[in-house]
């Protein structure tokens, strides 16, 4: 069973594979505490501050990171699902496009639209995984497959 399961991984498109493997690895690495995962998931600090570098960094960073191994399954179930279907149409550079541009355009209509932290709202809620980026690959691909779907 676990030979058919990597199996069937490595057919799977080079981009889609990549992004659930870096997925996967940075949940480990995060959770047996090499990496800080408060490091790497996106808030609207980093604009409030001016760490325009670091902003840059965490929009890209957050979607690899995930709250728990619940979250990190259905993400990758949801990408490998739909995101292998529009690779195999568009290509993985496409893809990747499509993918990152979600993650940083959802990122930061969060961090444009985030309240600044005060006395009555001291938390700031941070953004992580990669279902901004996912939603974006099933936009792209519902548009590529528009006349495959039946209604």
């Amino acid at each position: 069973m676990f030979d058919s399961l990597i199996y069937r991984f490595r057919l799977l498109p080079v981009f889609t594979r990549r992004i659930v493997i870096a997925c996967v690895v940075t949940y480990f690495i995060v959770s047996i505490g090499i990496l800080n995962k408060s490091s790497l998931e996106l808030t609207a600090v980093a604009l409030w501050q001016g760490q325009y570098g670091t902003l840059a960094v965490e929009l890209f960073s957050h979607t690899f990171i995930h709250s728990n191994i619940a979250h990190l399954l259905s993400n990758m179930m949801f990408f490998v699902a739909i995101g292998a279907g529009l690779e195999a149409r568009i290509g993985a550079k496409s893809t990747a496009i499509v993918y990152f541009a979600g993650a940083i355009v959802a990122g930061l209509w969060l961090v444009l639209t985030a309240v600044h932290p005060t006395v009555a709202h001291p938390l700031v809620i941070p953004a992580r995984g990669a279902s901004a980026a996912i939603s974006a690959v099933m936009g792209a691909a519902l548009i590529v497959s528009r006349h495959d779907i039946m209604f």
